[in-house]
């Protein structure tokens, strides 16, 4: 078996089209990331995550998906917690830098286990972009901080809570 194509897909909808099974059975790509469009709950998402897993030609295929809390949350229902935006812990830095680091962490564990009990490998997070009031909007809130310092601290905080879920952060 070649190595994998450098590429990730995506699916369009909850379940594989026998269209879709038809073409991935011939392919190799690198991965597959999910978007709401793939998600209505946990037993629907871990049914398709398998498929995933199993139909193509790489068998160590990698599942993505931008799961970062606040508004950029792909899985959102009551099976899975909603979880703040990364400016919280920015501004809860601000007045006390050991709570916000600890609390970064915290959360993305939480996060991490949650994906990693589905079958996710990957999250696009955390944000390290910064924050600026006359930048695009969408940015704003999904940063920490606009201070490159902050915005470091917690990142490696954040990446550090994924990686100890067994979620590789991006």
């Amino acid at each position: 078996m070649s190595a994998p194509d450098g590429i990730i897909l995506s699916v369009s909808g909850l379940d594989l089209t026998n269209k879709e099974i038809d073409f991935l059975q011939n392919t190799n790509p690198f991965g597959f990331i999910l978007f709401s469009r793939n998600f209505s709950n946990i037993k629907q998402l871990i049914k398709l995550i398998k498929k995933l897993k199993t139909v193509t030609q790489n068998k160590s295929i990698l599942i993505f998906i931008d799961q970062e809390g606040g508004r950029v949350q792909r899985l959102r229902n009551k099976e899975f917690i909603k979880f703040p935006p990364q400016n919280v812990f920015g501004n809860l830095f601000l007045k006390d830098e050991c709570l916000a680091k600890e609390l970064s962490y915290l959360t993305s564990f939480l996060l991490g286990t949650e994906l990693k009990n589905v079958g996710v490998d990957i999250n696009f997070s955390p944000v390290c972009d910064l924050s600026f009031s006359y930048g695009h909007s969408v940015i704003g809130d999904r940063s920490f901080s606009e201070d490159p310092i902050i915005v470091k601290k917690l990142s490696k905080q954040y990446s550090k809570g994924f990686r100890d879920s067994g979620i590789l952060p991006v």
